[in-house]
């Protein structure tokens, strides 16, 4: 059974909470690994390695406090947040039992959340981007109701869509905009340097097992003309990948799982320049729903990840590895503090990257650990952990310099979570 199949029912919302304190404007996207050292690590908090190559014992003074609650109808589970302009969270989300059709807004950290429609079909699975006007471009989602299962291990399709939306943080509204060419869901965007938005990959779903499958193909959103424009496709189909821009302008399109759940090694860049991808050198390890950051120096860390989509096999993945653009190869970075999927990064003002949660399918267990990585020093510091274990949550920095963490699962068992944590300090 895979992680989709396992949701009661699939469903999107928006969620959009403008804290009092605010942030700035940067997006909040191995082996058989070992087992942290310490083997009798709680169900919520893995144990790290605190001494030895790859680690700083050091730890911050800040802790975590509560933040604003979800109402428990409209709890969610996200990888996609970013902020507005004008501090406005947006929170954009898929699984929960019932579908939804909602934006919610928060207007400080202590007010109620209030709701507002956009979707006309609960939907789930999509990514979010921004466009240079300040605005979000959502779009590509799973269909309400449909159970994903790769065809080689199911006998239930998931139906995707093209669907798309502009969401405005100022005037709390979203905007219907003309389809991707290509329907799909668990794909990856990014915001090019002259503002359009790259699609690429994912499920590409109809409901026929001969023809579902990840798709190869990629296109571009244009503001100004306001629609999408069909680009050169990669050379592999993959979805649950990491896609990410590199300092040059071209994209990084790594890993992700092939069409009977499989992750896969290959990675490819695209140069819209000249709109081609070519075959870059291969990951050390398959993995897929990795995350994946851009360093100070321009390379990119992929960290983390899975190896197969059905529960209950292969791993999670405690190896990272850079990503150099100007040889096009990978080689070894230090190994995550915990094995895990499904956990949450960003990359700070001062360049250094914040990983939060995740799950580890050794023990099955979900994550609370916090960790940083310094490229300067090339080394993993643990960090005051969240109060209580998530995975396929939200992370982001908020205006004033504090990170806040939002929903995600507390369990393997999927359960939601509609809490959030804000650090007490900000983080630089």
């Amino acid at each position: 059974m895979t992680r989709a199949a396992t949701r009661c029912a699939l469903s999107t919302m928006i969620f959009m909470v403008a804290c009092s304190k605010g942030h700035s404007a940067a997006d909040a996207g191995m082996t058989p690994d070992a087992a942290p050292s310490d083997s009798s690590a709680s169900t919520d908090t893995a144990t790290p390695a605190d001494s030895g190559p790859g680690f700083d014992g050091g730890v911050p003074a800040w802790t975590w406090e509560a933040g604003p609650v979800l109402p428990m109808m409209r709890r969610r589970v996200s990888r996609q947040i970013r902020v507005a302009e004008n501090g406005t969270v947006l929170f954009a989300f898929g699984a929960l039992a019932g579908p939804s059709k909602k934006i919610d807004f928060l207007l400080n950290a202590t007010s109620s959340w209030q709701p507002y429609d956009v979707a006309e079909n609960g939907l789930s699975f999509m990514s979010v981007s921004a466009v240079p006007d300040g605005r979000f471009l959502a779009t590509g989602f799973v269909a309400v109701g449909d159970d994903f299962n790769a065809p080689a291990r199911g006998n239930t399709f998931a139906t995707t869509t093209g669907d798309s939306y502009i969401v405005d943080a100022v005037t709390e509204t979203a905007q219907i905009v003309p389809p991707m060419l290509t329907s799909r869901g668990m794909h990856r965007a990014v915001t090019l340097m002259d503002g359009r938005v790259l699609a690429c990959g994912g499920w590409h779903g109809e409901g026929v097992p001969a023809t579902d499958g990840p798709t190869t193909s990629c296109e571009r959103y244009d503001l100004p003309m306001g629609h999408w424009i069909a680009t050169a496709s990669m050379g592999t189909g993959r979805y649950a990948h990491t896609l990410t821009l590199l300092a040059d302008g071209k994209v990084l399109a790594a890993g992700g799982h092939d069409v009977d759940g499989h992750a896969i090694r290959s990675a490819e860049v695209y140069d819209p320049v000249a709109d081609a991808w070519h075959a870059v050198g291969d990951l050390a390890h398959a993995r897929a729903w990795a995350e994946a950051q851009r360093l100070p120096s321009g390379e990119v860390l992929v960290m983390g990840g899975e190896t197969e989509e059905t529960y209950g096999a292969g791993e999670s993945l405690s190896s990272a590895e850079l990503f150099d653009p100007m040889s096009e190869t990978f080689h070894a970075a230090p190994d995550l503090p915990w094995r895990g999927s499904d956990f949450a990064s960003l990359t700070l003002p001062s360049g250094r990257v914040v990983i939060s949660g995740g799950r580890d399918r050794g023990p099955n267990h979900n994550v609370a650990n916090v960790a940083m990585y310094d490229e300067s020093v090339g080394t993993w510091q643990m960090w005051p952990a969240m109060s209580e274990p998530r995975a396929e949550h939200s992370m982001v920095q908020l205006r004033d310099g504090r990170l806040m963490v939002i929903s995600g699962y507390t369990d393997p068992l999927l359960n939601e979570d509609g809490t959030s944590e804000i650090t007490t300090e900000a983080v630089p």
